[in-house]
């Protein structure tokens, strides 16, 4: 057989290229063609390969366009063996060749069409097959509405038979698939990027028009079950390809596309019927409120359950000890949108539509091929709806989740759900999972709705509730799935379903018993035999732990004491819970915090150790069976976000740091650094605990426990930072730099000292970020007593961090930029104390090395991490402008350099993108208003800072749409003590916070409901500020300014004096006071009098309210 076809072959070639001659007819020379061909595709009629060079192959493919169009027997036979040629001998067909085969057959259908219609379209499939970018395609051709063979063919099967030619019946139907497919391979293998030929848009919808008529109009009954398999099948696939090449036409027909897959989840193993498609509707209860129309990147908190790469709401209340741009929070909401999409082999599993899939029935072939074209009807439909969830935006797939997910336990409902429990093949249940998993991708947005009600609703379920039936289902469908099921493969996809649908859950908004059941399963699987088991299942229980809004089933499940859950570990989720370059300000207070403040924290009582604590130190000294490493750097990410729940390790601190030592010293890369980033955590988690804690016994004790933590897990540190790994050192000087003033103190003074000489040991590293995160540690422990009175050290810190700012990459900067600001912060508050002011070439070292920092971060407007250096940068000017003295502002050099610092304030203020970035340009112009030497003469005169400093401001008060912001500009405003600071500016500073007073009640965003008040208030005591400061010649103007906007001042005046606390209402009650006074007095103008009445009767005193 192997000789057979070359020589066949070659006799082929010879005739094909054979010229006519008078002994030789035209009738003899296609008989001799005809047998040759005879001859070829019985010679590779055999499943195996026998062609062992393809040149021969490519020889006879590229003599193929020379039979003339006409000869329709021998155009039959050879497209017969173009397709035995690439499908069983697997031959790739050369470009060039590919394209003139298509070219002839085209001209082959324009003379003979119904003739050779069958055995071309087949032909065409496998030419195009893996060359659909690098074909010269006729797009016009094949798919254009008037004058495409394959639009003909999909709109009408029945032109391939005319009664008038006598040929042969085609087969209808087996045309119409074929063409299917050749549609199938097209739209598969297009890239618009890539291709040679580029597929106008409106043939592309025309398809998608035609393949829904066809799905809607076409039956079982019509085609029989075997041949409306696989119509469906392709018909989906093509749907699918379609989607994603045109989003438009896909929002137009969401409905059409949507109702077509939904049919067909379950067909072929319910009832053994096939459901019919219909359109399907969204649902009219949609709460929640269009992205398009909500205000972007303004700051302030979110909803306290949006957390994740965005947004939890709390903050820490020192942003001193912040730094932002090191590790995303493990097992937080970010974490699944970031490493959603990427696909492992288990979950490859469940894409895969072979044909060597088995059925689970039995009963013959027939039976067999059915039950396997269900299979993969099935399949396709979940890959339709899974395609359709990743294109189109999540408010609009919201919208039908109603009809994908079933809010009971019903047998008739066709849902996602049910086929996770009832569909007979493993593939399709991981399919279904992993359509839902797709699904509830950044759901959180949206479940925040989800409620249980305890009691029957009769007459009306609200949409929370409805919403809450369908996550309860879920759990329930998850649950019960992870009891019947034994597929490897099964468990991991439902454990991956769970870590996204976890996070995004309200359990307190939801009945109790969830989270205790999913705990019961993951207790077992821990313990499972297959490793990626173990290793998903260690996940959910990180995704569980790290739950943000505590209830009491959820402390039951871990073992942590629920009252000192809120009280010490609130702030751990606040600060693990902030990207680089967040918006809202970190220094933010709450209630629950100034209960904290207030010593409403529960001690931790002896107790043993938690359940799940003890597993994973068996795991990490491998008391357990052998483990692999990615179940070990589990382990460790699971015992760093453990730390947010700090009572759970509080008393096995000795036993931790032992497990960390020894992961520390692992020789997997992967393991030493998890363990460095748990220490990490750990350490920063004691720290919180340490500042919110009241001192004691029991703190004395637990002081003790973490101390002999630092003495065991030092040695591991130092030997990594004297080591040679970049990220390893990284981390251990971010580990270093949480060990706490509580700790600090208490260590032996050698320790002390080891810790300094390996941090400035690393401040000359030859790698940038290390540099950067030793200077970070240097500052945060340069706020330590014994640190913080070393005035040369804080300068020799200061100076380093100053030549990292504007070197190395975005993260590199940011923490060299925050701990510019922190250090500054130190010499600030030294200067308050009247400690030794700091050199003045440094002063101007950093000023300089700030505004060149600006200014380069400027051109990077568009990166948030070059925002987060600004926001840092601004910090360590106002700090640095506090200690600026009248000698420095006699100097040429120094004027030049202040007008460039507060030109780089201003400018901060007005066009910084990011919100946080404004908020401490606020900031720093107030502690530049607070320094009094730029209030002299000639000072003014020279840098005339009023000019831009003050409208700045009131631009701020009046427009910013973030009122944190609008609160922090008031306070810059209010900081100048005397009528002289403001000097001509008063009037226009006057009228614009009267303006911005009445406009703090029209809010434009609810999220700004919360800082109304307080903003209201603000306004209220720089306006009373304004009356104790004004002078009788300033009476008229606050007149003029006040009169438009009279009425709105009074009652928001009035409801301020109402609630305002006693200690804070001082200035109130001074500034009425003062009204009065000038109400009375005798040397004003009758102009000025009138003011003053006018002016007193707006601004009352808060005694007169009571």
């Amino acid at each position: 057989k192997e000789k057979s076809f070359p020589i066949s072959a070659h006799v082929f070639l010879f005739l094909n290229h054979y010229e006519e001659q008078p002994n030789c007819s035209a009738i003899d020379l296609n008989l001799a063609l005809n047998e040759a061909l005879n001859e070829l595709n019985a010679s590779i009629c055999f499943p195996h390969h026998i062609i062992a060079d393809p040149k021969c192959a490519h020889a006879l493919l590229a003599a193929f366009p020379k039979i003339p169009s006409k000869e329709d027997t021998l155009i039959v036979k050879a497209c017969c063996l173009i397709v035995s040629l690439v499908k069983r001998q697997n031959i790739r067909v050369p470009q060039l060749i590919a394209n003139a085969n298509i070219k002839w057959l085209l001209k082959c259908l324009d003379g003979n069409f119904h003739a050779v219609v069958h055995n071309a379209v087949k032909a065409f499939n496998v030419l195009l097959l893996r060359n659909v970018n690098v074909l010269e395609i006729p797009y016009e051709r094949f798919l254009s509405p008037e004058r495409g063979i394959f639009m003909k063919l999909l709109k009408n099967p029945k032109i391939v038979n005319n009664s008038d030619v006598e040929y042969e019946k085609n087969n209808e139907m087996e045309i119409f698939q074929a063409t299917l497919a050749c549609v199938d391979v097209i739209l598969s293998g297009y890239n618009e990027d890539e291709a040679v030929t580029k597929l106008p848009e409106e043939y592309v919808t025309k398809i998608g028009d035609i393949i829904l008529r066809n799905i809607y109009k076409w039956d079982l009954t019509t085609l029989g079950e075997i041949h409306y398999a696989t119509f469906i099948y392709r018909s989906l696939n093509i749907l699918k390809n379609l989607v994603e090449l045109q989003e438009i036409w896909t929002r137009d027909n969401f409905g059409e596309i949507l109702g077509a897959a939904r049919a067909f989840i379950m067909c072929g193993y319910v009832d053994g019927n096939w459901m019919k498609p219909c359109k399907v509707t969204p649902s009219q209860q949609i709460l929640v409120e269009n992205p398009q129309n909500r205000c972007g990147n303004k700051g302030g908190k979110t909803i306290r359950t949006k957390k994740g790469k965005r947004k939890t709401t709390k903050r820490n209340k020192n942003p001193k000890n912040e730094d932002h741009s090191q590790f995303i929070k493990p097992y937080s909401y970010e974490s699944t949108i970031n490493t959603f999409g990427e696909s492992s082999a288990e979950e490859q599993l469940g894409l895969q539509t072979s044909e060597s899939e088995l059925s689970d029935s039995a009963g013959g072939k027939l039976s067999h091929d059915i039950h396997h074209k269900t299979y993969r009807v099935r399949l396709e439909a979940f890959q339709l709806i899974t395609t359709l969830g990743t294109v189109v935006d999540q408010r609009t797939m919201f919208g039908y989740w109603h009809c994908l997910f079933s809010p009971c336990d019903q047998a008739s409902a066709v849902s996602l759900d049910y086929c996770i429990l009832h569909d007979p093949s493993h593939r399709c249940r991981i399919g279904a999972l992993q359509t839902i998993s797709c699904l509830l991708h950044d759901s959180k947005k949206f479940l925040y709705q989800a409620e249980s009600v305890d009691r029957d609703l009769a007459s009306f379920t609200p949409f929370s509730v409805a919403l809450g039936n369908i996550v309860m289902q879920l759990y329930h469908v998850l649950n019960k799935a992870l009891d019947t099921e034994s597929h490897a493969p099964l468990i991991v996809q439902i454990l991956k379903c769970l870590n996204i649908l976890i996070p995004a859950t309200p359990f307190h908004r939801l009945k109790a018993g969830i989270i205790t059941k999913i705990v019961e399963h993951v207790r077992k699987l821990i313990h499972h035999w297959d490793a990626t088991v173990r290793l998903h299942a260690f996940r959910v229980m990180g995704f569980i732990i790290s739950i943000t809004d505590i209830t009491t089933e959820l402390t039951e499940c871990i073992g942590v004491e629920r009252l000192t859950v809120r009280a010490v570990t609130e702030t751990i989720h606040r600060k693990y819970a902030e990207d680089v370059g967040n918006e809202e300000d970190c220094e933010e207070e709450d209630e629950d915090l100034q209960e904290i403040e207030n010593g409403a924290v529960c001690e931790v009582v002896e107790k043993r150790m938690s359940w799940i604590l003890e597993v994973l130190l068996k795991c990490l000294s491998r008391q357990e069976t052998a483990q692999t490493p990615e179940i070990h750097v589990e382990c460790l990410t699971l015992l760093a976000a453990m730390s947010a729940h700090i009572s759970i390790l509080m008393g096995h601190l000795r036993v931790v740091a032992g497990a960390i030592r020894d992961c520390m010293g692992d020789g997997t890369l992967s393991i030493v650094l998890n363990a460095a980033k748990a220490l990490d955590f750990i350490a920063h988690s004691i720290t919180q605990y340490f500042l919110n804690s009241p001192t004691t016994k029991q703190s004395a004790s637990e002081l003790e426990d973490a101390m002999q933590l630092w003495h065991i897990v030092l040695p591991a540190v130092t030997e990594h930072l004297q080591g040679s790994v970049t990220n390893v050192k990284v981390v251990c000087c971010d580990a270093l730099s949480n060990i706490g003033g509580h700790v600090y103190e208490k260590l032996p003074r050698d320790k002390q000292f080891l810790i300094l000489s390996l941090l400035h040991g690393n401040t000359s590293n030859n790698e940038t970020i290390v540099r950067a995160s030793a200077c970070r540690a240097l500052s945060v422990l340069a706020q330590f007593p014994s640190l913080r009175d070393d005035l040369v050290f804080l300068e020799n810190t200061a100076e380093m961090v100053t030549d990292l700012v504007c070197v190395g990459d975005e993260v590199s900067r940011t923490k060299a930029a925050w701990a510019l600001g922190n250090i500054t912060d130190i010499h600030h508050l030294k200067s308050t104390c009247r400690f030794d002011s700091i050199r003045d070439e440094l002063l101007e070292k950093i000023l300089r090395t700030c505004c060149s920092c600006c200014y380069s971060c400027s051109l990077h407007s568009k990166g948030t991490s070059f925002q987060g250096i600004n926001s840092n940068i601004v910090r360590a000017i106002g700090n640095i402008l506090y200690l600026i003295r009248e000698d420095h502002m006699v100097q040429e050099h120094w004027q030049q350099l202040l007008v460039q610092v507060i030109t780089c304030l201003t400018e901060n203020a007005n066009n910084a993108k990011n919100v946080k970035c404004k908020w401490n340009a606020c900031f720093s112009l107030k502690k530049f208003l607070l320094n009094p030497c730029f209030y002299t003469n000639h000072i003014q005169k020279r840098l005339n800072w009023q000019a831009s400093v003050f409208p700045t401001l009131c631009d701020l008060v009046v427009n910013n749409q973030n009122f944190k912001v609008r609160i922090n500009a008031t306070v810059a405003i209010a900081s100048v003590n005397t009528r002289e600071g403001y000097a001509q500016h008063f009037g226009s500073i006057w009228g614009a916070l009267i303006m911005a007073l009445e406009q703090a009640v029209n809010l434009t965003d609810y999220n700004e409901y919360k800082h109304r008040d307080t903003l209201m208030d603000q306004l209220c005591l720089t306006l009373a500020h304004f009356i104790i400061c004004c002078q009788c010649t300033d009476l008229i103007i606050m007149q003029r300014e006040l009169l438009p906007h009279i009425d709105g001042t009074m009652v928001v005046w009035s409801r301020v004096a109402n609630r305002i606390l006693p200690e804070r209402a001082t200035p109130l009650f001074v500034a009425a006071q003062k009204m009065r006074e000038l109400t009375v007095q005798e040397n004003l103008s009758k102009e000025q009098k009138i003011a003053s009445n006018f002016l007193a009767t707006c601004f009352v005193s808060p005694i007169e309210y009571a």
